[in-house]
């Protein structure tokens, strides 16, 4: 899965208080929020709904 690669890889990227924002798909919010919680680089990680309520977008904060 690529986004572990991203997640894992893009903290050294960014800026304090910079973000990655991923786009997902409708089922992968969990996995993805796992990915993030297991790594412990970043600050919070919340995922937003598109204009229908599908989880869509992950913002990570480092």
């Amino acid at each position: 899965m690529f986004y572990r690669v991203i997640i894992e890889e893009g903290y050294k990227f960014l800026k304090n208080n910079g973000i990655i924002a991923l786009e997902i798909g409708y089922d992968q919010k969990k996995a993805i929020l796992d990915i993030v919680e297991n790594s412990k680089k970043y600050k919070e990680a919340y995922c937003k709904q598109d204009l229908f309520g599908n989880d869509r977008v992950i913002i990570i904060k480092k």
